[in-house]
Formats: structure tokens, C-alpha cells, sequence
């Protein structure tokens, strides 16, 4: 298929791999620094923007793909853009929602390595509950999965964003070449050397000047098997109930889909509506679980997050009831098993959509 000009572009943007951001603990809202580290997500993602409208982008839709997805101020974004504006438990797919094959091109801004790799903050989706995702027998993390995703709608890549640890794993994990820009190199896990801002711009004017003149790509319609390792039985037992969902062994379940691009079919969204004590999160707190067991969101991980979802998943099983209150008292234990100081009690409504 021939080279084209891209006029339709897909941004997803996520925030660890965004450059000057290096301390996890800044990168959730309320933290001591979250704002500048969600400062510099705006800044470069208007820094993108700004250069495909110079390099033919006609039309240009924002998604923010970080923790619940509110990071990016629409009013802090580039006007000419179209924004997926939404409570991130309310986006079927997370990172790359409302991605279709209208789109002429795709930029994964801000992106990271995969759990338990070199890389600045690597995870894979949920770092505390998953401890790695194989897709076809082999290992990704979200920007492996999102460029599948992409590619089944016959979208191209058109660049990646993050540190020199992605870069390469990125390419090992696909098999081919993309437009990449570094935003720094780790030193470790949680620190970077961060390229100058002049020189981040320059990275990304070549590459968005390349990545805009590229092959269209054929759409890739395929079945796809996925194995989820989780770091705790009691995740893999209660996603294993969902149907279409097998366990294969203690902590890993296995899911088998005709595409990624399918949806789910049940889902119960879940919010915090009071807590005492030391509650990992704040009232208003939302997550999305789906039918499979997959979740958008979170309201705090731990043994607060595993009662909600056992109750979530027995309320999509049965069809009833369709609005539940669940209440989760952390006892001392529960709460030195979990990292926290002391224990807290938390009220989450869970609501079947």
C-alpha cells in the first residue's frame, strides 16, 4: 500500500513517560508534585499537537490514558483538537477510546516499559495487581497492546514517546522500526537524565515530519489469546468466574477474543461514597470492572479493591442486584498486609451499566 498524507490523527497520552516526570508518587492526583508532573503531560502534549497541524493534520483527537484519565485540562489543551473528555471508568477502552479506522494515524505520547523491565516507572496497566499480560505467547505492555489494537483498525503508528528503555523494548516486542522520540534515558527505575526542552522539540519535529509520510497498513483481523499473570490467587480466582475466562494456573488466567476491538458486554461501575480512617482513596474515588475482570481506574488496590470486585463480578453473573453498597473494613492486619499505617473502613457503591 502506497505512502499517504495523514489527516486524521489519534493521540494517546499517558504520563510516565512524559519528560521531567521520574517519581511515581507524583504521578496521582493529590501528590506533592502532581501538578507540575500533569504541567509537563499538557506542555508536551500541545507540543505535539502543535506540530501535526504544521506537518498536514487536518483533525486531531486527545485521549489521556493515565490513572483515571483526567489529567489533561481541556481547558489547557490546543483549541483546534477534538477531546475524549470522560471519567476514565467510563471508557471501554481505556487508553485508546474512541479509536476507530477513520483515523489516518496514531501517537502514543508519554508511554513506558512493561512490568518488572528497565524503565522509568514500568508497569503493565496496573502494576500493583498485574505482574505481566502475554498476547500470543509473548510478553507486552500497553504500548504493545495499544499498537495491536491500532493496527486491527488498519491505523499506523505514527510515533512513540518515552525513555531509551521502551525505545528498545518496543521494537524487540513488534519486530519492526517505528519514529521515536527519547525523552530521557533512565539511570534507574526512578531516575532519568532528561534531554534539554530544545532538544525534546527537535526530536519531535523530525519525527512527527517522518511519521506523517509513511505506508498505509492492512487491517489485521485476527484471533488473539491473552494470559494475565497476577500477583495474588485471589485476583486470578475471581477473574476466572467470568465466562470466556480459564485459569491456567494459581495467579494466571487466560482469555481468547476474536479481536481486541471487542467489547465487553457487562460492566458495574464502582465509587467511593465514604471512608474513615487511613481509606487508600478519597471520596468520588471511580473504577470501571469489567465482565472479564478487567478494571479502568482504580479506588486503591488491596484487599479494598479485591471484596469490590468479588461483589462486582457476582452482580454481573447474576444480573441482580443493580445497585449494591459494599462495605470494607480493614482490620490492623489488612492494613500492615497492605503497606497502610492503620486500618480504615470504606463505603463503595456499586452500580451495574
Amino acid at each position: 500500500m502506497g505512502a499517504k498524507t495523514m489527516k486524521k490523527i489519534y493521540i494517546s497520552a499517558d504520563i510516565e513517560g512524559i519528560w521531567g516526570n521520574a517519581n511515581p508518587a507524583y504521578t496521582m492526583a493529590g501528590s506533592e508534585l502532581y501538578e507540575e508532573y500533569r504541567l509537563n503531560m499538557i506542555n508536551e502534549v500541545n507540543l505535539v499537537i502543535d506540530l501535526l497541524f504544521k506537518y498536514g493534520a487536518k483533525e486531531v483527537v486527545v485521549n489521556d490514558g493515565h490513572g483515571n484519565m483526567d489529567n489533561l485540562l481541556p481547558s489547557r489543551i490546543d483549541k483546534r483538537v477534538s477531546f475524549v473528555s470522560a471519567n476514565g471508568a467510563y471508557k471501554e477502552f481505556g487508553m485508546m477510546e474512541g479509536l476507530d479506522d477513520s483515523f489516518d494515524g496514531v501517537c502514543l505520547i508519554g508511554y513506558h516499559t512493561r512490568s518488572n523491565t528497565p524503565g522509568i516507572m514500568a508497569h503493565t496497566i496496573w502494576g500493583s495487581m498485574i505482574e505481566h499480560i502475554e498476547v500470543d505467547g509473548k510478553e507486552l505492555g500497553e504500548t504493545g497492546i495499544n499498537a495491536i489494537l491500532a493496527h486491527e483498525y488498519g491505523v499506523p503508528i505514527v510515533l512513540i514517546s518515552g525513555d531509551d528503555k521502551l525505545h528498545v523494548q518496543y521494537e524487540e516486542d513488534i519486530g519492526y522500526k517505528t519514529n521515536f522520540v527519547e525523552t530521557k534515558k533512565a539511570i534507574n527505575s526512578q531516575t532519568a537524565l532528561c534531554c534539554s526542552w530544545d532538544t525534546l522539540v527537535s526530536q519531535y519535529e523530525k519525527a512527527i515530519q517522518k511519521g506523517m509520510n509513511q505506508e498505509s497498513i492492512k487491517k489485521e483481523k485476527t484471533s488473539h489469546t491473552m494470559r494475565i499473570r497476577f500477583h495474588y490467587i485471589r485476583n486470578a480466582d475471581f477473574v476466572s468466574r467470568m465466562e470466556e475466562v480459564k485459569k491456567v494456573d494459581n495467579c494466571t488466567v487466560e482469555i481468547t477474543k476474536e479481536s481486541f476491538k471487542e467489547p465487553s458486554l457487562k460492566k458495574v461501575l464502582a465509587t467511593i461514597v465514604s471512608r474513615k480512617g487511613s481509606a487508600p482513596r478519597s471520596v468520588g474515588t471511580k473504577m470501571l470492572i469489567m465482565e472479564d475482570g478487567s478494571i479502568t481506574g482504580t479506588i486503591g488496590g488491596g484487599c479494598v479493591e479485591s471484596e469490590v470486585m468479588q461483589k462486582a463480578l457476582l452482580m454481573m453473573r447474576k444480573g441482580e442486584p443493580v445497585f449494591q453498597l459494599c462495605k470494607v473494613d480493614m482490620t490492623a492486619d489488612d492494613a500492615e498486609e497492605e503497606g497502610m499505617v492503620c486500618g480504615g473502613v470504606v463505603e463503595v457503591m456499586l452500580e451495574m451499566i
